[in-house]
């Protein structure tokens, strides 16, 4: 069996065949593939001789990457890092739709490029914007919407229904007099005759649904999340990979890593700190949630789940991501980083001897 990853090459020289930011992580895989008797290799979109069937790969030897002349991957990995809702959509999707089994479905990962799809996929598996596991409020960005919820709740987040790292993201708060605009760390009023003139003037010709802005528990001042990633294992089975804690910068809106925030590891600390006795019942909430959110999902093979909770203890899914960063936390141990490697492979394997079920 063979397992292809397609990933990028780092960096505008062309000439420099070895990138690999990613080299740690690839060499991980390589390895447990090794011990499964799999050939692992590495390869950009241009190494793929689509008439001949071939590629022009990187295999691991000696613990250097060699180019190799060699078949199309029985399964293939799609890197997360390479996907992007706008820039790489028809590029490295519409490469990866050429190969029969993919670890990374691009049907699931498309999905979830759209926000307000993903909202109303949860909710027909029964999340909805109550119970003990939420969804916030959410409805398609028009004038008519944001009025019917400005009605029910006091502030509302606009977003781009296709984007990610937190860009496009703002926060409007209806105020006794006047509505108060969060965007980009500026702060401004503005009347209620100015209000969709100004809405529209940040949303430009962009796609964005309105979402209920939920009364957040904050940890030391900020806002935070947990960015749950969720994989199959060697039995096609979801389990959780691992949990970490996103801490924001104060006065922050969002509390991604691209926005400036920083990665927590212990989240049991974080939650026992905020809801004493209460947290390991909250703990387990997030784990049904993000495992709640991965069963609509069933072609997908990995995914991350934002997760949120409120003064009370509520836990809310905020976002979903078909293609989640997987090793870029700082403080997620190595040990649970190379269980992700080997959730890949081994859930790759499923897939390769399952291919006819």
């Amino acid at each position: 069996m063979y397992l292809g990853v397609l990933t990028e090459r780092e960096g505008k020289d062309k000439s420099n065949d070895i990138i690999f930011y990613s080299s740690k992580y690839f060499k991980d895989m390589a390895s447990i593939c090794k011990e499964k008797c799999i050939e692992f290799f590495i390869f950009y979109k241009d190494d793929v001789n689509w008439k001949k069937k071939t590629i022009k790969g990187f295999f691991l030897e000696n613990d250097e990457w060699k180019r190799k002349k060699t078949v199309f991957p029985d399964v293939l990995f799609l890197w997360p890092d390479i996907v992007h809702p706008t820039r790489h959509k028809t590029k490295y999707m519409e490469i990866s739709k050429k190969f029969k089994i993919r670890v990374n479905s691009s049907s699931a990962i498309e999905a979830m490029w759209d926000k307000l799809e993903t909202c109303n996929i949860l909710k027909r598996h029964g999340i909805a914007s109550d119970g003990a596991i939420r969804q916030p409020e959410t409805l398609s960005y028009t004038k008519e919407n944001t009025r019917k919820l400005f009605k029910k709740h006091n502030s509302l987040f606009f977003k781009p229904r296709s984007s990610t790292w937190g860009w496009g993201i703002f926060m409007i708060s209806k105020n006794r007099d006047d509505y108060t605009i969060n965007y980009k760390e500026n702060k401004w009023n503005v009347t209620a005759k100015e209000l969709f003139i100004e809405i529209e003037k940040i949303m430009k010709d962009a796609s964005y649904l309105v979402q209920e802005s939920v009364d957040l528990v904050k940890y030391n001042g900020s806002v935070f999340d947990v960015r749950t990633v969720i994989q199959k294992n060697k039995k096609g089975k979801w389990v959780i990979a691992f949990m970490v804690v996103r801490k924001g910068v104060k006065g922050k809106i969002i509390s991604n890593l691209h926005g400036g925030g920083r990665d927590i590891a212990d989240i049991e600390k974080v939650l026992k700190e905020l809801y004493e006795d209460r947290y390991k019942n909250i703990l387990s909430n997030m784990r049904k949630a993000a495992l709640n959110s991965a069963n609509a999902f069933p072609n997908a093979g990995i995914l991350g789940v934002d997760i949120m909770t409120d003064e009370k203890g509520a836990v809310y899914i905020i976002e979903l991501n078909g293609t989640p960063g997987i090793y870029d936390f700082r403080h997620v141990p190595l040990k649970q980083k190379k269980d992700v490697s080997r959730n890949i492979v081994e859930y790759a394997i499923y897939l390769h001897n399952n291919k006819n079920v």
